[in-house]
């Protein structure tokens, strides 16, 4: 007689831990992004994100512009975020907004997609054209303002 013998395999799959970062004024961007040991500018938090990370800003007037550079996330599941910390004001406040024109750029020639963007008071004075611009090649992008 002859047996048979059947292997099954099952494929298991775990989300990747999902990163939290933290930004203060007072900050380095030679630090890890800890919140014992926060970068200074959001740009450098940002510049590290991965889909389902969550980038914390502390309070604080920042002077940055952000031209398409901020990655996309995956799906809602696993966005990223960029939040205002809980109870701190945040002002974004570019002294100019660089060749784009614009604080939040979104779309220039790629896709941008799967981005919250919470808490902040988007200061557009300095912009050439206004504080947000969501081109064609961008979609799923939530901006909440105070």
């Amino acid at each position: 007689m002859l047996k048979k013998t059947i292997f099954i395999f099952l494929l298991i799959t775990f989300p990747l831990q999902a990163a939290t970062y933290f930004v203060a004024v007072n900050g380095s961007d030679d630090n890890t992004g800890t919140e014992s040991l926060p970068f200074q500018t959001i740009g450098k938090g940002v510049s590290i994100l991965t889909p389902g990370d969550l980038l914390y800003v502390k309070e604080g007037t920042y002077n940055e512009y952000f031209a398409n550079n901020i990655p996309n996330g995956e799906s809602w599941i696993n966005p990223v975020s960029i939040i205002a910390y809980p109870g701190h004001t945040i002002v974004i406040k570019p002294t100019s907004t660089g060749p784009m024109g614009y604080v939040f750029y979104f779309g220039y020639y790629r896709e941008a997609k799967h981005v919250i963007i919470d808490g902040f008071v988007i200061d557009g004075l300095n912009s050439d054209y206004g504080p947000i611009k969501l081109d064609d090649n961008s979609h799923h992008i939530k901006i909440y303002q105070l």
